[in-house]
């Protein structure tokens, strides 16, 4: 297109920056992955706030252009008590887990986050309106690199690596995560984490 200035280069420099991107995001997840399954991977632990964690979790996934068309919505979470956790691996499962929930959620649909403590844990849910899975579907979402079926494997690009390695991630912090889906009728990610009032 001759000289630097034109359009064109700007929008191209854009596609070769989004896609090195999620490129990098995918190596990165295959090698947190291996590293969890072969107790590799360190947490670097310290007393963290869930409220300051999943701000920065919704505002990376909003800024990335994902929730475009999506509202993503809060509850307050400053009341509940503080975690012991390693903040990289939270910030991690958490965009994840909403990411996935955004990109499985029509445009003008809704992703919403709250949380509340249960038996000295802190039980964090994350649901959408979405397609949502059945409990099979559920089962090979679990699995890395899978599809749930050939339909969504050609609507929906990736790896299916989000899932596997957050439920790996909660479990690293002495967690739990758990799913409920039905078609049709949206998801709803719940993580249970130990408070520190639960932690030795």
């Amino acid at each position: 297109f001759g000289e630097l200035g034109h359009e064109k280069y700007n929008e191209y420099a854009t596609h070769i920056h989004s896609s090195g991107r999620h490129l990098l995001s995918i190596i990165n997840d295959i090698l947190d992955l291996s590293k969890v399954e072969a107790g590799k991977l360190e947490f670097d632990m310290a007393v963290v706030t869930l409220d300051k964690v999943m701000e920065r979790a919704v505002a990376i996934v909003r800024g990335s252009g994902e929730s475009s068309g999506v509202s993503i919505d809060v509850t307050d979470l400053s009341a509940l008590p503080g975690l012991r956790a390693s903040e990289q691996r939270l910030l991690q499962i958490f965009v994840n887990l909403l990411s996935n929930a955004v990109k499985f959620t029509a445009d003008g649909g809704n992703v919403n986050v709250q949380a509340q403590s249960d038996g000295g844990d802190i039980v964090i849910m994350i649901s959408d309106d979405g397609i949502g899975m059945t409990a099979a579907e559920i089962e090979q979402a679990m699995l890395p690199f899978t599809q749930v079926d050939s339909s969504l494997a050609r609507r929906f690009e990736g790896t299916r690596l989000g899932l596997p390695l957050a439920k790996l991630l909660v479990e690293g912090h002495g967690g739990s995560l758990h799913m409920e889906s039905e078609p049709g009728k949206g998801t709803v990610v719940s993580v249970r984490l130990p408070a520190i009032s639960n932690q030795a």
